[in-house]
């Protein structure tokens, strides 16, 4: 749990890749101004979804848009530690 009572973080670790992965939930005060005030856009991305399941049940997948994923860097220390990315 972070300091502020609103967010909280739950860590993964060990998956088949070996990745670690963190994950935000937001309530209360959070929430409500993630709704309100954070969200700027919200986009149908249906046709998006369609073209890309018909591209894995076809086994395309090389047709497949996927992000790139990034280290993010932890300068600070003492955050890695709480973090448990150290």
């Amino acid at each position: 749990m972070c300091g502020f009572s609103g967010i909280r973080t739950t860590r993964r670790t060990g998956s088949a890749e070996e990745r670690r992965a963190s994950q935000l939930g937001l309530r209360g005060a959070a929430l409500a101004r993630f709704a309100d005030e954070w969200v700027v856009d919200i986009e149908n991305v249906t046709p998006l979804v369609v073209t890309q399941y018909a591209a894995v049940r076809g086994k395309r997948l090389t047709e497949l848009m996927t992000p790139r994923e990034r280290v993010y860097p932890i300068d600070d220390p003492e955050l890695a530690r709480r973090l448990g990315t150290d």
